[in-house]
């Protein structure tokens, strides 16, 4: 596994549909990826963390419209990415079973986690406040803890079809937000493992998720299409419930977020 942080590849523009084009309120941005963008995350002022079926993990800078560092080293598509602002970690999950910490001017990756035995793809990822610790989740229905510093696992659940989509760190809190195939949003309390939460409510599965900067709200967006499902979901935690329904999306919906 290695990285590439030089001089990125050339790279050409997005062709602009008639619509994108003639619209001032739509920026169009160089294409980083040669197929699908999987996963993207905020990666500091005016930068993004973006993961794709070519299998790269792309840093870039969505101001100047410029690669900033292009990592290689994945051997399938990259499902989803994380970072850690404290120490500048930049993290990717991916369909070849492994996920990755990676940070700028490194050849090679600052560590690698992977599951013994037979694993398949992973789908979430995200890391601590402290960055310490980094949470996994996969199809195979096991959410894992991982020592960032030793790459060892430092201990996992299991729930019977709970196949993850997508992982995110409470901010401030031992506490993580998980969405799984099987309709469910669990929070995780990671001293123990255990959840220490479940809302329900979706009839669609849940894709990706959102936890809001005082971790109160959490917002999940569904699979659907010709606008039946798709929709998205806000949860209370303190209530304990869900709060808002939003419609309006005509297909599946891959990201969401709170802005700051």
């Amino acid at each position: 596994m290695g990285n590439y942080c030089g001089k990125p590849a050339a790279h050409h523009d997005h062709a602009a549909s008639p619509k994108a084009a003639s619209n001032p309120a739509i920026r169009l941005l160089p294409t980083v990826h040669s197929g699908p963008v999987m996963g993207m995350a905020s990666a500091g002022a005016g930068c993004v963390l973006s993961g794709g079926e070519d299998e790269d993990v792309v840093l870039w800078d969505w101001v100047k419209a410029k690669v900033l560092c292009r990592w290689k080293g994945h051997s399938r598509a990259v499902q989803r990415v994380a970072y850690g602002p404290k120490n500048d970690l930049y993290l990717s999950a991916s369909r070849d079973a492994s996920a990755c910490v990676w940070r700028m001017g490194q050849d090679t990756p600052l560590q690698v986690f992977k599951p013994s035995g037979n694993s398949i793809t992973m789908t979430g990822i995200a890391v601590s406040e402290e960055e310490n610790l980094v949470c996994t989740g996969a199809r195979d229905y096991h959410v894992r803890l991982w020592d960032l510093v030793t790459g060892q696992q430092t201990t996992f659940s299991k729930v019977n079809l709970n196949v993850v989509t997508d992982i995110k760190w409470v901010h401030n809190e031992p506490l993580i937000v998980q969405t799984s195939e099987d309709l469910q949003v669990r929070v995780w309390d990671s001293r123990s493992m255990k959840v220490a939460q479940t809302f329900l409510g979706h009839v669609n599965i849940p894709l990706c998720s959102d936890v809001s900067e005082d971790g109160n709200l959490i917002i999940t967006c569904s699979h659907g299409f010709d606008s039946h499902g798709c929709e998205a979901r806000v949860f209370d935690r303190r209530k304990g419930q869900q709060i808002h329904d939003l419609k309006g999306h005509e297909e599946s919906t891959n990201g969401c977020a709170f802005l700051k």
